[in-house]
C-alpha cells in the first residue's frame, strides 16, 4: 500500500521539475559571470525614439519635483579662467611627458620650470590681460638650443595648453568655501 503512495508523489515532482525546471534562466547575468559579448553583441545598441526620450525625460523631471538647483553650472565667462592657469598646465604637461619642477607666482604673472621626459628644460611664462582673452602667454622655451624639434615641442605645449585651459573654462567654477 505504501508502494502507491510513494509513486504518484514521485511523478508528480517529477513533472513539476521537468516543468520549472525547464523556465529557469539559462544565463546568469553578465556582472557575475566571464562570459565575454560576441562582436555583433558589442556592436548592438539602443537607439532611444523621440517618445521613448520625452518619457525619460518626464520621469527625471518628475524625480526632481519642484527643486531647483542651488549653484546650476556656468561656463567661464571668456571661455577661460586665470585660476585654472596651473592645473591646465600640469594636464597639458602629462599629455606631453613633460613635468612642472617649480612655480613662480604673482599677482598677474605664472612662470613655470618644466622638463621634458628626455630632461630637457623648458620655460613657461604667462600673464594675465584685462580683456576677454584673460591671459596672454609671454615665451615658451623647449631646451637650451632652440633647435627645430625644440621648437615644435614648444609649439605643442602652447597648443596643449590652450586646448586644456577652454576644456576647464567649459566645466563648472569649484567654490572655495560652502554656503
Amino acid at each position: 500500500m505504501r508502494l502507491y503512495f510513494v509513486f504518484p508523489v514521485c511523478v508528480a515532482t517529477l513533472v513539476v521539475c521537468i516543468l520549472f525546471g525547464g523556465c529557469a534562466a539559462s544565463h546568469q547575468p553578465a556582472a557575475s559571470s566571464n562570459l565575454q559579448l560576441t562582436p555583433k553583441e558589442k556592436a548592438t545598441k539602443r537607439v532611444l525614439s523621440p517618445a521613448d526620450r520625452q518619457e525619460v525625460s518626464r520621469i527625471f523631471s518628475s524625480l526632481a519635483g519642484d527643486h531647483q538647483p542651488v549653484n546650476p553650472p556656468r561656463a567661464a565667462r571668456y571661455g577661460v579662467r586665470w585660476r585654472d592657469v596651473p592645473i591646465a598646465l600640469g594636464y597639458a604637461c602629462k599629455a606631453l611627458e613633460m613635468a612642472i619642477t617649480r612655480t613662480t607666482e604673482t599677482d598677474d604673472r605664472f612662470v613655470f620650470e618644466l622638463t621634458t621626459i628626455d630632461d630637457k628644460p623648458c620655460r613657461f611664462e604667462i600673464s594675465r590681460v584685462d580683456d576677454e582673452t584673460v591671459y596672454e602667454i609671454q615665451r615658451v622655451v623647449v631646451g637650451r638650443f632652440s633647435s627645430p624639434a625644440d621648437q615644435e615641442k614648444a609649439l605643442q605645449l602652447r597648443t596643449e595648453f590652450d586646448r586644456q585651459l577652454l576644456l576647464f573654462g567649459k566645466k563648472r567654477a569649484l567654490t572655495t568655501s560652502i554656503d
